[in-house]
């Protein structure tokens, strides 16, 4: 006999010839139709999610090539715009490295820098990638930590002398500095307000005053 709650699925009585209702599921060949359709929808999900996921590959991996063909025509621009891109839909090692490059080769040293610093700590990165991104420090002004990721150069690389010479040019950059304050003495200047020179002189600085206020303003609306 059929159950109340058997009516939702559609089943029919099947009566024998011995006059006993049966439900079509007291049959071996209906159990076995049903796991064989479960199995079916289960394996068409599967299949589905994995051909999505190899076309997404199959597309990453072609904008990947294309990226670094651009690079080798110089166009690190086009390679910048496809490596953001991948980038966008996951981590990638390769495009994270090659983009990284791409910032230094346009001298971008604040993207650089970002991506480098990224880059140093992926199992793939190389000790130049050490010596790239204590470059990218020292260019915006962060030279005690470039001379960190100089060291940590020339102790995976110790025949290569590069990060001992820009480990002594931040050196002297910091030396030229701290002397820089020492050469100049800047005074204010005095002026007769009484004669035509200081009325001259005043239209001048007054020019120039604005002139320096509007490259402070430009200044400020990059930022």
């Amino acid at each position: 006999m059929l159950n109340d709650d058997d009516s939702h699925l559609g089943l029919l009585k099947i009566t024998p010839n011995n006059g006993v209702t049966q439900s079509p599921r007291a049959f071996p060949h209906f159990r076995n139709f049903k796991l064989a359709m479960m199995k079916f929808r289960n394996f068409y999900a599967l299949a589905t999610v994995l051909l999505i996921s190899f076309s997404t590959l199959s597309a990453q991996s072609g904008k990947l090539d294309k990226g670094k063909r651009f690079m080798k025509e110089l166009n690190y621009q086009g390679a910048i715009e496809l490596f953001n891109q991948i980038l966008a839909k996951g981590d990638n090692a390769e495009a994270k490295i090659n983009l990284a490059e791409c910032y230094r080769k346009t001298s971008d040293s604040e993207n650089a820098e970002f991506l480098y610093g990224q880059v140093v700590r992926l199992p793939e990165a190389q000790p130049i990638h050490y010596l790239f991104y204590g470059e990218m420090l020292q260019r915006n002004g962060k030279c005690d930590l470039a001379k960190e990721w100089y060291l940590k150069f020339n102790q995976a690389v110790p025949e290569d002398v590069r990060g001992q010479y820009m480990s002594k040019a931040c050196d002297y950059e910091q030396e030229l500095k701290t002397k820089g304050l020492e050469i100049y003495n800047v005074q204010r200047a005095t002026f007769n307000s009484n004669s035509h020179f200081f009325e001259d002189t005043q239209s001048f600085f007054n020019h120039k005053l604005r002139f320096e206020n509007e490259v402070i303003l430009l200044k400020g609306a990059r930022k």
